[in-house]
């Protein structure tokens, strides 16, 4: 696969036909049929940053979302350079909260 944002968990479909995996930083998960080799959106726009996904083996997904998003981050997913000035900050310690209720 290619383009990958930060590919963050990923579940085999009960009949292995496809995978299903969250990409944190743009609040997706997506499916990619392994035969076929394509990939389709299985879910986006999410609240929070998907972080893991598990088969409930009843027919469900469920995603841990462990933050909400932001402002701030928002911002930053469209601004490269807001980025990047916010990760140069947090080096020397500045909080920017990127990301509310995160643990």
């Amino acid at each position: 696969l290619r383009d990958l944002y930060f590919a963050n968990g990923i579940s085999m479909s009960p009949d292995q036909t496809h995978l299903v995996f969250c990409e944190t930083p743009i609040r997706r998960c997506s499916k990619y049929y392994i035969s076929e080799e394509r990939v389709e959106v299985f879910i986006q726009g999410l609240t929070g940053c998907p972080d893991n996904i598990r088969y409930d083996g009843e027919g469900h997904y469920w995603i841990a979302m462990p933050s909400t998003v932001t402002t701030l981050w928002k911002l930053g997913m469209k601004y490269p350079f807001l980025r990047k000035l916010t990760a140069m900050a947090a080096k020397y310690g500045f909080d920017p909260m990127f990301m509310k209720n995160a643990g």
